[in-house]
């Protein structure tokens, strides 16, 4: 993407530190789809090591990412009660350096839902020590042999699920029919089964998971929240979303 459309690309995964990696996971695994929309914006226009260039403010790597999330995570009026507290050198423009005005892309592969144990584990923080093999948050299986009869309540699991040791599942969630929004899977019993008419695939996944932007965006794309208009998308491969910077009043 760098080359082909002479854009600068965040986290392109040829290298890359666990400061980089949790800048770039965090927003993917948020169920706050404002704050995720904030996060990005704020480090596509300073870049992944921006946390490391305000530690000396707040004295650790993840106590400046402790606070960029409660920032992004505030009401407005919150956000500059923070702002003008921010330890440190005075900033020119607090404001547009933490909410920059221009838009940004986001680009996600479908396959990004097969490595969750990665992605969720590196949004644990810029220091956090993410094991070889982090525990699996989602199970992605083809959907071939899926049955769901709303009427009967009989459900028959796809054949890769079976495949893979699944028996049941307590909670099945249709994203054509409703979109996976965090509250409504809030007390749901874990693994969630979610699935669509459109989907190749379904998801098997916990609650960290099945909340996540990313699984938002990705399983049910028409649904998106308003901050991240789709560009293209297919769903056998990914798609790509415009992030826009958020404007009061906005619906």
């Amino acid at each position: 993407m760098r080359y082909r459309a002479d854009r600068p690309v965040f986290f392109d995964g040829g290298s890359q530190t666990t400061e980089d990696c949790f800048a770039a996971a965090w927003g993917l695994a948020a169920d706050n789809a404002e704050a995720a929309a904030d996060w990005m914006l704020f480090f596509a226009a300073n870049g992944p090591g921006e946390i490391g260039r305000l530690a000396p403010r707040f004295g650790s790597r993840q106590a400046t990412a402790d606070w960029l999330i409660r920032l992004f995570s505030s009401p407005p009026e919150a956000r500059a009660t923070l702002l003008a507290t921010l330890p440190g050198p005075a900033l020119d423009d607090p404001a547009g350096y933490f909410f920059p005005s221009a838009p940004a892309c986001l680009f996600l592969r479908l396959e990004l839902l097969a490595k969750s144990g990665f992605w969720l584990a590196f949004a644990a923080g810029p220091e956090a020590r993410v094991p070889s093999n982090p525990p699996n948050h989602a199970d992605v299986v083809a959907r071939q042999g899926l049955v769901v009869d709303a009427a009967t309540g009989r459900l028959q699991l796809p054949e890769a699920a079976l495949a893979k040791g699944y028996r049941f599942v307590p909670t099945v969630w249709n994203v054509d029919a409703l979109p996976p929004l965090p509250a409504h899977l809030a007390g749901r019993a874990d693994p969630i089964l979610l699935y669509g008419q459109h989907l190749p695939i379904a998801v098997i996944a916990d609650q960290s998971a099945a909340r996540s932007l990313a699984l938002r965006l990705l399983l049910a794309p028409d649904s998106a929240p308003h901050r991240f208009k789709k560009i293209i998308y297919d769903p056998a491969v990914g798609g790509a979303w415009m992030i826009r910077p958020g404007q009061e009043g906005e619906e």
